[in-house]
């Protein structure tokens, strides 16, 4: 027979894998090889005992209770997966209260040793070009800089997307801002410029990769067509007109948000897809730009 001692502790363990999996669902959703060693654990002494069904928010215990283990050592296997939640949620919990905090790690970083200062400078609009956002020292193979979590209204921007279009914007009123990550040297001269790149959810390569502030929630869907003309060059002989249909996917939450464009050409229909989307990015990585 199942004691009130453990019901309490069934419940407070199904209330922490609940509060986890609330708050920092991205870490039980990517791959296993990118999620912490903390949670990996957590998940698999979980699995030991316990099955949980979403779909109908069954949770069944699996061996706990067939076992024919003592009472104290049911007790103690309980009370071990009760402090394993605490102290993953209390580590996650940190992590996510210093998430403005951005680590970027450089590929080929001794390229950039002429790089002394790396500043978050806002992009985009006349209003807001040159404006300083933060700045970091840099560390030999990257740079640590903090996001800052609010910026002044009169820099940024109003959403401009085509009238001509089927989208659908939540917020109308939202203003946003894009960032460019500059690396200056010791006599202040911007030398190169860093930007993330990461891969999509079939494996496949993303090299435009964006940081955009937001001021509040939103969510814009639908598509655009218009036609863009290609300046012809020795190179470059036509065709000198494109249909371009941009695709956008977004939900940014207020404050930072990564999302990425992609773009795919069909020169023999003269014809360009892209998407703009805000889903989630793995194996996020940084490059400089060598031919600034």
């Amino acid at each position: 027979m199942i004691t009130i001692g453990y019901m309490l502790l069934i419940l407070t363990v199904v209330a922490a894998i609940a509060l986890i999996h609330a708050l920092f669902p991205a870490q039980f959703v990517q791959n296993e090889k990118h999620a912490s060693s903390e949670l990996v654990l957590f998940r698999d002494c979980i699995a030991m005992y316990f099955s949980f069904d979403f779909s109908t928010a069954k949770f069944r215990l699996k061996r706990l209770l067939s076992t024919r283990a003592d009472e104290n050592s049911k007790i103690m296997n309980l009370a071990f997966l009760f402090v394993m939640a605490i102290v993953i949620a209390g580590c996650d919990s940190n992590f996510h209260e210093d998430e403005s905090l951005m680590y970027a790690r450089v590929e080929n970083a001794s390229k950039f040793s002429n790089v002394v200062e790396v500043k978050l400078m806002a992009t985009g609009s006349c209003n807001n070009l040159g404006v300083e956002l933060a700045r970091s020292t840099w560390e030999g193979d990257g740079f640590k800089i903090v996001l800052p979590e609010e910026i002044d209204h009169k820099y940024l921007n109003t959403i401009m997307i085509e009238m001509q279009s089927t989208i659908a914007i939540s917020n109308k009123s939202v203003k946003t801002m894009d960032v460019a990550f500059v690396g200056f040297d010791k006599d202040g001269i911007e030398v190169t410029r860093f930007s993330p790149f990461g891969t999509d959810k079939d494996g496949n390569t993303i090299d435009n990769i964006y940081y955009t502030y937001v001021d509040d929630d939103l969510a814009i869907s639908g598509y655009t067509e218009r036609i863009v003309t290609i300046i012809g060059t020795n190179d470059y002989t036509g065709p000198y007109e494109w249909n371009l249909t941009t695709i956008y996917s977004i939900e940014w939450e207020k404050g930072w948000n990564v999302w990425c464009s992609s773009s795919s050409w069909d020169e023999s229909e003269a014809t360009v897809l892209r998407k703009n989307s805000s889903s989630p990015i793995g194996n996020l990585k940084w490059r400089g730009d060598e031919n600034h």
